[in-house]
């Protein structure tokens, strides 16, 4: 059987091979058979973030698959990954800018004090590459996509396919995030910086 995609569609088993082998399980499967998932309505940056947490916490974690495009017209497979309540200890985010003066890179870092970490609720990550040591807390996977109910008002494609768990943890996590939105994001301990040159977190 061939392994080509039809002009048009996603091939979502590829997604699954290209995240690579340090995804958990359950998130790797949550990537491998999308079906039916239909573009976000909006538009993102055509620049990426690479973001990593030394432990992620959360509470309510849902994951299907879809694909945003740029504002340069490209197009992204993602795997949305939501979380309702969410605290990240020692977080970092870096994203790389093309300036008139070279390239600079905007770093992002929050909640390194063990007691006062970053916080949000109804978090979504639109993310296409995610390492990490993670564990689920009854976890549900093969749910249709239209039907997860862990954040409110956020859902895939209707015949997609999903997972969600009641709990989630993620210890040296490193995700490629296209876009971020959250209800809340209290960021404690904030420092952000503007570097000259390339100063990725990861």
């Amino acid at each position: 059987m061939s392994d080509e995609t039809p002009k048009g569609r996603t091939s979502w088993k590829k997604f699954g091979l290209l995240a690579g082998p340090a995804l958990a399980a359950g998130v790797t499967m949550a990537a491998l058979a999308a079906e039916g998932a239909i573009a976000a309505n909006f538009a993102i940056s055509s620049d990426n973030s690479h973001v990593t947490a030394e432990r992620l916490e959360g509470e309510g974690f849902q994951q299907y698959g879809t694909v945003v495009e740029g504002t340069d017209g490209s197009q992204h497979v993602v795997a949305p990954a939501g979380i309702r309540d969410a605290t990240i200890y020692g977080m970092c985010q870096s994203t790389v800018m093309d300036t008139p003066l070279g390239e600079y890179t905007l770093v992002v870092k929050a909640g390194y004090d063990e007691d006062n970490p970053v916080t949000a609720e109804n978090l979504v990550l639109y993310i296409d590459e995610l390492r990490g040591d993670a564990s689920f807390g009854d976890i549900q996977v093969g749910l249709d996509a239209s039907t997860v109910d862990k954040v409110p008002g956020n859902t895939g494609g209707q015949g997609g396919f999903a997972q969600q768990s009641n709990t989630i943890t993620v210890n040296g996590a490193e995700q490629n995030a296209w876009y971020v939105t959250a209800g809340t994001f209290n960021l404690n301990g904030l420092d952000v910086q503007v570097v000259k040159g390339v100063e990725e977190c990861y």
